[in-house]
């Protein structure tokens, strides 16, 4: 009995062993090392038995510089592939890899858009990296990308690359929102109140009315004054109602500087008793 026990634990131990060795030759990295390791073995016997010929010199320059090119090679890899490294069975599970690989390629994404230069880079470039943040399910930074032209003053860009995302997001994704505000400020600056309005409201929808801003209030609060100058009384009406109702809220003196610098007769409604 004890006999047939050591005889199944060897088993066992053999099975691990031999487990962990597909894994360790699966890795990438564990190739790559027994590629470089095999090539330098035969390159060194090699030298050591045509030491004396002419070839030598060459093949001792190989020798040395093979390692350098490798580990140069590694490096590019490293920073600009690095997820190539890794494979599946290092994770316990296929979903465990592919969320890590989403994970990568969202960093990534995320990265490329931090140092685009919204000013400067052109359509099809914006675009692309627009879709690419969308493709990784980064909304927040989309629409992070599509703000720069709102910061630089280009709200008609602004609203051409927010409309986009909100075309091709789910309509109950998580970000709608943040969407949705962003364009109506894009409209309210563009003179699209009615249709600015009408984005804040569905704002107001996904979060519900306990759970919207200050400055998503004041978004629609600015889109009623400018109906209201346009000689509608009731907007007037909403804008002077809306105005008591954010008075010492918090937020709102930040805000009524913001739209201050910008507008100065909106600024005097604001400041007004």
């Amino acid at each position: 009995m004890a006999q047939n026990a050591q005889v199944d634990a060897g088993k066992v131990n053999a099975g691990r062993v031999e487990s962990a060795a597909r894994v360790m030759v699966s890795n990438p990295l564990t190739v790559i090392a027994l590629f470089v390791f095999l090539v330098e073995t035969v390159a060194t016997v090699t030298l050591v038995q045509v030491v004396k010929e002419p070839v030598a010199w060459p093949l001792a320059i190989f020798v040395v510089s093979f390692p350098v090119l490798i580990a140069v090679f590694f490096f590019v890899t490293l920073w600009w592939k690095h997820n190539t490294l890794y494979s599946p069975k290092e994770f316990r599970t296929d979903e465990a890899f592919l969320t890590a690989r989403r994970r990568i390629e969202r960093v990534e994404a995320q990265l490329a858009a931090e140092h685009l230069d919204v000013e400067r880079a052109d359509t099809d470039e914006i675009e692309s990296m627009v879709q690419k943040l969308l493709d990784v399910e980064d909304v927040r930074s989309a629409v992070k990308l599509a703000r720069g032209f709102l910061k630089h003053g280009e709200y008609e860009n602004a609203l051409k690359y927010l409309d986009y995302i909100r075309q091709n997001i789910a309509e109950d994704d998580k970000s709608r929102y943040n969407v949705l505000a962003n364009m109506a400020y894009a409209q309210n600056q563009l003179g699209e109140h009615a249709k600015a309005l009408g984005n804040i409201r569905e704002v107001a929808r996904l979060l519900a009315p306990r759970n919207l801003r200050v400055w998503h209030r004041m978004a629609e609060l600015y889109a009623h004054y400018k109906l209201g100058e346009g000689g509608d009384a009731e907007a007037t009406a909403k804008a002077e109602a809306l105005l008591r109702e954010l008075r010492g809220v918090r937020g709102f003196d930040y805000e009524r500087s913001v739209y201050s610098r910008f507008d100065a007769a909106f600024g005097e409604f604001l400041n007004a008793a």
